[in-house]
């Protein structure tokens, strides 16, 4: 199964779970589907507003939809492990 999958399937067994609902974020974002991207992180926020990670990747969200290229041509996917 892929990733989204599983990770949606963890999420309906307990919706509360911040890291899951970011990782599945970034697989948003990873995809170019900023608007999913939003809503998962949007959920992560109402679980826990001061969460500084969920609050960085909205930022970069909205740097990356509004077409601007990431500093150092890096990627968002090796963030999770810092997230992590």
């Amino acid at each position: 199964l892929e990733w989204d999958i599983q990770l949606k399937k963890v999420l309906s067994m307990n919706p509360k779970y911040v890291k899951a609902h970011k990782l599945l974020a970034l697989l948003y974002l990873e995809k170019g589907e900023f608007e999913k991207d939003r809503k998962e992180l949007d959920k992560s926020l109402t679980i826990d507003k001061g969460d500084t990670d969920c609050l960085r990747y909205l930022k970069e969200v909205e740097v990356i939809g509004n077409g601007f290229v990431i500093p150092d041509n890096r990627k968002l996917s090796s963030d999770i492990f810092y997230m992590f």
